[in-house]
C-alpha cells in the first residue's frame, strides 16, 4: 500500500484539530515566504518549493502533529525577541532623540536671540552716526533739502547693508519725515505706542512680529529717538523694519539632517489661543495664520505646553496634526516667543522596528529550517518504524493466539461459547468441571438442556430483548443442572458475536457458581433479623449516620423515647438536630467535631424536645468509622433517657446550695461581728482627735470673728494687704467658707464613726427623706478637689424627676463617696473619666432609683468579682485599703432595702449600680 493510500485510510481517525493545525502551518509557511520575498525584492521559486515540500511531509504523516506543536512553541521566541529588543534599545533610542531635539532647539533659540541682539546693536550704531542728529534737527526745523538728501542716503545704505526692508525718520508727532526702501512695510499705527514709550523711558523699543499693510510680509519694527544736541530734547526718531523672511524664517525651518517629519515652529500665546508665528511644515497655512484655541488643544500638545508653562523641556505628546511626536521646547528671551522642535515618534522608532522585523524574519527562517530538518528525519524514522511494526505484528499475532489458548484454559471462571441455537462451540475446563460433563458430552447438548424449565422463559426473553438488541445482557442469576441431577445457583452475562456482515453469529458468557455467596446472604439476613429484634427490645434508642448516599437509621425505640411512632418520623439525622435544645447545640457540635477530627470519645448529655413539646435529658454515646485517609464513613450510637437522674441531681444540688448559702450567711455574720468590735475600737480612737479638732475650730472661728473688725480697719487705713498668701479683701469670704466646710467635715467624721459603731449592734434609727440629686451634688462638691488630682473628666448626670428615697443621708453619702474614690483611684491617667448617673426606673411595677458609678479604669478580673464584697478582701495590695469599704457599703444599701452589684471588664472599666426603692412616705425601718 502506498503512503498516500495509507494516509487516506488513517485520515478518519486523524484528530480534526490536527488537520486544522496542518493547514494553519501551511499558511504560516507561505506567509513567511511572502515576507522573505518582500524583504529581498524578488521572488524565490526554490523557497516556495521548499515550503510545499514541508507541508507535503506533514500531510503524509499525520502523527507529525507533535512537530507542529514544537513549531508553534518555537514561534513564541519571535515575540520574546521583539520584546527584548524594545526593552533594551527603546529607552536608549528615545534618549538620543530627546538629546538631539534639545540640542537643535537650543541652537536655534540662541541663533534667534543673537539675531534680535544684532538688530538692537544696528540701531544703536545708527544713532551714534556722526552728524545724523544735526541733519535731523535741520530737516525738522527748516525742511532743509541737503539734510533730507544726506539722511536718505545714509538710511538707504544702512538698510541695504543690514538687510532691512525699510527705514524712516519720524518727528515727535509720529509723522514720517522721510522713508526709504519698501515704505509699505511701515505701519504708523503700530509705531505710535512705541514712540511715546521710548520718549518717556528712553532707549530703544521694537514691535512684535506683525504683517504689513498688504499682509505679504512679516516683520519687526525697531524704533529709537536721536539724542538731542546740547542737552535739548530729541526732535526725531529712527525706524528700522526687519523682515522675518530674510533670516528668522530660514533659521526656524533649517534642520541639520534630512528628515521626512522633523520641523521647528515659532509660537506664542495670543489671548486664549495658540498662534503659530512661523509656517507649519505639514500645513499650507502662511505664517501667523494658524490659530488653535488652548481649550481645544490636546493636553499633551508640545506647542500648547510650551506657551502655558514657559519652561524649557523635552516631552512626548500629540502635535497639531494629531500625530505622536517627540519634542523639545525653548523660550526666546526678551520675547513672548517659544521655539518647538519635534519629530514623529514613528520616525524615531523606525530603526527599532526595522531591527525587530529582520530579527523576527531570521528567527522564523531558522525555526522553519530546524523543524523541516526534524520532519525529514522523523519521516525516515517513521518509514523504518512501519517496516519494523509489520514484522512485529506477525509475531504478536502468533503469540496472541498462544496466550489466548493458555488464558482460556487457565481462567478461574467458567466460560462457554454457543451458537444462536444453543449448541456448544467451545468451553473451558472450569465450566466442564462445574457441571461434571466431558467435552464430548457437552457437544451433544445445548445450554438450554442444562437449565431447569422454570428459567427457560426468563432466559429466552433476555436473549431477545437484551442480547440481540444491545449485543449483551445485564448480569442475571439462574440455576444450572449438574450431570448428577443436582441444581446450584449461578451468575452469568451473555455477549453477542457478529460475523463480517455484522449479522449475529454466536453468544459467549462467563459463568460463576454463587452457591457460597447465597449461603452468606441467607446467614446475613438471619443476623439482621436478630439485630433488629435486639434493637427493638433494648431500652436505649439506636441511631446510625452514614456519609454519602447511604440512608441514615433511627431505631423505633429511639423515636418512641421522644413519643413518636415509627411511621411519624423519617430516618434522617436532621430530625435529631432540629429537636435538640438550642443551648446544647454548640456543646454537642464541639464534642462531635472533636470525635470526628481528633478521635476523642463521643459521650455527652443533652436535651431533646419530645412530641408533647417537653424537653427531656438524654445521655448520648457513639463511635465513628474512618477510612484510610482519616475521613469519617459512618457513625453509630445510642441515647438513654436520664431525665429522672437529672431531676434528682437538681434536688441534691439545690439542697447543697442552700446549705452553702446558710453557712455563708453565718460566716458573713461572724465577719460583721468582728468588724463591729474592730470598728468600736477605731471609732473610740478617732473620736478623741476629732473632738479636739471640732473644739479648736470653734475657738479659731471665734478668734477670727473678733480679729476681723481690726483687720478690716487696718485695710481701710493702709490699703489691702497679704494674709496667708492671699489678699485680705478676698480672704474674708474664703475663710468663712473654710471654717464652715471644716466644721461640716468634722461632723461628717462623727456621723461616719457613729455608723461604724452601729455595725456592732442592732438599733432602730429614724430614716429621713433623702433627695438623691442633692445628695449626689454634695458628694461631688466634697470630692471635687480630690477628683482634679486623678482626671480631667469628672461629671454627674442627674434625673430631672428629682427622685426621693427613705434613708440616712450620711450613710448614703458615705457609700457614694467610698465608691467614687475607688473609681478615681482605678484610673490609669487623666484622660480617662468617672461619671455618676442618677436615673429613675420602673421595675416590676415598683419605682426605683439607680445610681451608677461608671469609670474607665483598669477593671476587675472575672474570678474576683464574687469576692470584692467580702470583709477584709482588697485588690489594692500594698497600695492601701483594709477591704471593708465595699462590704460596709453593701450592708448599708441592704439596710435601706436596696441592691448593689458590679459589672467590670479588665482594661475597659467598672460600673457599680445601686438600686434604692422610691417611697412616698418614710417609715422607720429596723436596721
Amino acid at each position: 500500500m502506498s503512503r498516500q493510500k495509507q494516509y487516506r485510510r488513517d485520515s478518519a481517525s486523524f484528530p480534526v484539530w490536527n488537520k486544522f493545525t496542518l493547514w494553519g502551518i501551511r499558511w504560516k509557511l507561505l506567509w513567511m515566504s511572502d515576507i522573505v520575498q518582500s524583504r529581498l525584492g524578488r521572488p524565490i521559486p526554490a523557497y516556495g518549493v521548499f515550503m510545499n515540500q514541508t507541508f507535503k511531509t506533514l500531510r503524509d504523516f499525520p502523527d507529525m502533529y507533535k512537530l507542529v506543536r514544537l513549531f508553534l512553541g518555537l514561534l513564541l521566541i519571535v515575540p520574546v525577541l521583539a520584546l527584548g529588543i524594545v526593552q533594551i534599545n527603546g529607552p536608549e533610542l528615545r534618549k538620543n532623540a530627546f538629546e538631539n531635539l534639545a540640542a537643535i532647539a537650543q541652537m536655534k533659540a540662541d541663533t534667534i536671540q543673537n539675531w534680535l541682539a544684532e538688530r538692537q546693536t544696528d540701531l544703536d550704531t545708527l544713532l551714534l552716526a556722526e552728524g545724523l542728529t544735526q541733519y535731523a534737527e535741520r530737516l525738522v526745523a527748516t525742511d532743509d533739502a541737503e539734510a533730507h538728501t544726506i539722511i536718505a542716503a545714509r538710511l538707504t545704505a544702512y538698510s541695504q547693508s543690514k538687510h532691512y526692508s525699510a527705514a524712516a525718520l519720524l518727528n515727535a508727532s509720529g509723522q514720517i519725515l522721510l522713508a526709504v526702501g519698501k515704505v509699505g512695510d511701515i505701519e504708523t499705527a503700530d509705531i505710535q505706542p512705541l514712540l511715546q514709550s521710548t520718549l518717556t523711558h528712553g532707549g530703544t523699543a521694537h514691535t512684535d512680529l506683525h504683517p504689513n499693510a498688504t499682509a505679504d510680509r512679516i516683520h519687526i519694527d525697531y524704533l529709537a529717538w536721536l539724542p538731542g544736541v546740547a542737552g535739548r530734547p530729541p526732535v526725531a526718531a529712527v525706524l528700522l523694519c526687519t523682515p522675518a523672511d530674510t533670516l528668522l524664517w530660514p533659521t526656524v525651518r533649517m534642520w541639520p539632517t534630512p528628515s521626512p517629519t522633523a520641523e521647528s515652529l515659532l509660537v506664542r500665546r495670543d489671548s486664549d489661543q495658540l498662534l503659530f508665528l512661523s509656517a507649519a511644515r505639514h500645513r499650507p497655512d502662511p505664517p501667523m495664520s494658524l490659530r488653535i484655541p488652548l481649550e481645544a488643544a490636546p493636553a499633551t500638545m508640545p506647542e500648547a505646553i510650551a506657551v502655558t508653562t514657559g519652561q524649557p523641556q523635552t516631552l512626548e505628546g500629540i502635535d497639531y496634526r494629531g500625530v505622536a511626536v517627540l519634542a523639545a521646547t525653548r523660550p526666546i528671551a526678551g520675547t513672548p516667543w517659544h521655539l518647538v522642535t519635534k519629530m514623529d515618534r514613528a520616525e524615531v522608532m523606525a530603526p527599532l522596528n526595522t531591527l525587530i522585523g529582520w530579527v523576527s524574519l531570521l528567527t522564523l527562517v531558522a525555526i522553519s529550517v530546524v523543524c523541516i530538518a526534524i520532519g525529514q528525519l522523523w519521516r525516515q524514522m517513521l518509514h523504518a518504524r512501519q517496516l519494523e511494526l509489520a514484522n512485529q505484528s506477525a509475531l504478536l499475532q502468533m503469540a496472541s493466539e498462544h496466550r489466548y489458548r493458555r488464558l482460556h484454559e487457565s481462567m478461574r471462571d467458567a466460560y462457554f461459547m454457543v451458537s444462536l441455537a444453543g449448541h456448544f462451540i467451545e468451553c473451558n475446563s472450569v465450566y466442564r468441571d462445574m457441571l461434571g460433563y466431558s467435552e464430548a458430552e457437552l457437544a451433544s447438548l445445548t445450554y438450554i438442556d442444562l437449565t431447569p424449565k422454570r428459567w427457560h422463559a426468563m432466559e429466552a426473553q433476555i436473549v431477545q430483548e437484551q442480547v440481540l438488541v444491545q449485543d449483551q445482557s445485564q448480569v442475571y442469576e439462574k440455576e444450572l443442572l449438574r450431570k448428577d441431577g443436582t441444581c446450584f445457583p449461578a451468575e452469568l452475562r451473555l455477549f453477542l458475536l457478529r460475523d463480517q456482515q455484522n449479522q449475529p453469529e454466536a453468544m459467549w458468557a462467563i459463568v460463576r457458581d454463587i452457591t457460597e455467596r447465597k449461603q452468606v446472604e441467607q446467614s446475613l439476613r438471619k443476623s439482621e433479623a436478630r439485630y433488629e429484634r435486639a434493637v427493638n427490645g433494648a431500652n436505649d434508642g439506636i441511631w446510625e449516620w452514614n456519609e454519602g448516599n447511604e440512608e441514615d437509621y433511627l431505631s423505633p425505640r429511639w423515636k418512641q423515647l421522644l413519643g413518636y411512632e415509627n411511621h411519624e418520623m423519617s430516618n434522617d439525622q436532621s430530625n435529631f438536630f432540629q429537636l435538640l435544645h438550642p443551648d446544647d447545640r454548640p456543646k454537642l457540635s464541639k464534642v462531635l467535631r472533636e470525635h470526628l477530627e481528633h478521635h476523642k470519645p463521643y459521650e455527652i448529655e443533652f436535651r431533646i424536645r419530645c412530641k408533647n413539646g417537653e424537653y427531656r435529658w438524654f445521655y448520648g454515646r457513639g463511635q465513628a468509622e474512618w477510612d484510610a485517609r482519616g475521613r469519617p464513613l459512618r457513625m453509630a450510637g445510642s441515647i438513654t433517657d436520664i431525665t429522672r437522674r437529672k431531676e434528682a441531681e437538681a434536688i441534691v444540688y439545690e439542697t447543697e446550695r442552700q446549705r452553702i448559702q446558710v453557712e455563708a450567711q453565718a460566716m458573713h455574720a461572724a465577719q460583721l461581728a468582728m468588724v463591729g468590735k474592730l470598728s468600736a475600737n477605731i471609732a473610740h480612737e478617732i473620736n478623741n482627735p476629732n473632738n479636739s479638732i471640732s473644739f479648736a475650730l470653734s475657738l479659731l472661728e471665734g478668734a477670727w470673728r473678733d480679729a476681723l473688725p481690726i483687720l478690716a480697719l487696718h485695710a481701710r487705713e493702709h490699703g489691702d494687704f497679704i494674709l496667708g498668701g492671699f489678699p485680705f479683701s478676698g480672704m474674708c469670704e474664703r475663710i468663712n467658707k473654710l471654717f464652715s466646710l471644716s466644721m461640716d467635715n468634722s461632723q461628717r467624721i462623727k456621723n461616719i464613726i457613729d455608723n461604724i459603731k452601729n455595725l456592732s449592734r442592732s438599733a432602730k434609727n429614724n430614716f429621713e427623706r433623702v433627695d438623691i440629686n442633692k445628695m449626689v451634688d454634695n458628694v461631688v462638691e466634697m470630692l471635687l478637689n480630690r477628683a482634679i488630682a486623678f482626671t480631667d473628666h469628672f461629671e454627674a448626670i442627674l434625673d430631672d424627676r428629682n427622685p426621693v428615697v427613705c434613708g440616712s443621708t450620711g450613710e448614703l453619702e458615705q457609700v457614694l463617696a467610698n465608691l467614687v474614690l475607688n473609681a478615681l483611684e482605678s484610673l490609669p491617667d487623666r484622660d480617662h473619666s468617672v461619671t455618676i448617673t442618677v436615673q429613675q426606673r420602673e421595675e416590676q411595677d415598683k419605682a426605683k432609683v439607680a445610681i451608677q458609678i461608671q469609670d474607665q479604669g483598669v477593671g476587675i478580673e472575672a474570678d474576683l468579682l464574687d469576692k470584692i464584697f467580702q470583709p477584709f478582701f482588697t485588690t489594692k495590695g500594698k497600695e492601701g485599703g483594709i477591704g471593708l469599704g465595699l462590704s460596709i457599703s453593701r450592708s448599708i444599701i441592704h439596710a435601706h432595702g436596696g441592691e448593689m452589684y458590679v459589672e467590670s471588664r479588665v482594661g475597659l472599666g467598672t460600673c457599680i449600680t445601686i438600686l434604692l426603692p422610691i417611697n412616698a412616705e418614710c417609715p422607720i425601718h429596723d436596721r
